[in-house]
């Protein structure tokens, strides 16, 4: 199991597999509430986690977190979330966080937070 920052195991969702598949990695696609799901994904896709979470990886949509999170990171998405232990990025969207520890950034939007 990898480790994320001192944040202990990471929990990502898994992402589709390359050529050469790394330990781990999920041909099938991505797994929803513990479901492989098959298929493409159609429309915006937000991730919301009610409660803490050690990570939140997504290449579009929305990510929002009630509760703290050790790093956030979208392609294309506004992200909202309470305190973040690590680095928070959008390539395109607004960040809304609480006290942030890690590096903000994002290309193309505000960000809304307070240096931890």
């Amino acid at each position: 199991v990898e480790q994320d920052a001192g944040f202990g195991p990471r929990r990502d969702v898994p992402a589709p597999c390359p050529a050469k598949p790394w330990p781990g990695c999920n041909p099938a696609g991505p797994v929803i509430d513990g479901v492989e799901q098959d298929g493409n994904l159609v429309g915006q896709i937000n991730v919301i986690v009610n409660g803490n979470c050690e990570s939140v990886e997504t290449s579009s949509g929305k990510i929002s977190v009630t509760g703290s999170a050790g790093r956030v990171k979208t392609m294309s998405g506004d992200v909202e979330c309470g305190d973040v232990r690590g680095d928070v990025s959008t390539m395109s969207g607004d960040v809304t966080c609480g006290k942030i520890s890690g590096k903000v950034k994002t290309m193309s939007g505000d960000i809304t937070g307070r240096s931890a």
